[in-house]
């Protein structure tokens, strides 16, 4: 599973839709499935939920990603490339 910032701020925000994502999240750390998130995702969602929370969010983006045991990928422009081609 790749996590995006969509759904992390959905998840803390409690969004509409954020308790299926919450399902999605626990079904893949049931299953011992490898959870990924591109390096700048993280900075992107401390950003948003940091302005929308009036507070700064590092410590709760950084909780959500011990806690289901997210591991940070690189992301270069190689990447970049490929995500937009």
């Amino acid at each position: 599973m790749v996590l995006d910032s969509s759904a992390i701020v959905a998840i803390v925000l409690e969004e509409p839709g954020h308790e299926a994502l919450i399902r999605a999240l626990d079904v893949s750390m049931q299953r011992d499935d490898v959870i990924l998130i591109g390096a700048p995702t993280p900075l992107e969602t401390n950003v948003v939920l940091s302005q929308r929370l009036r507070t700064d969010a590092r410590p709760l983006v950084s909780a959500l990603l011990q806690r289901a045991d997210v591991q940070i990928i690189p992301f270069n422009g190689e990447h970049l490339d490929a995500a937009t081609s």
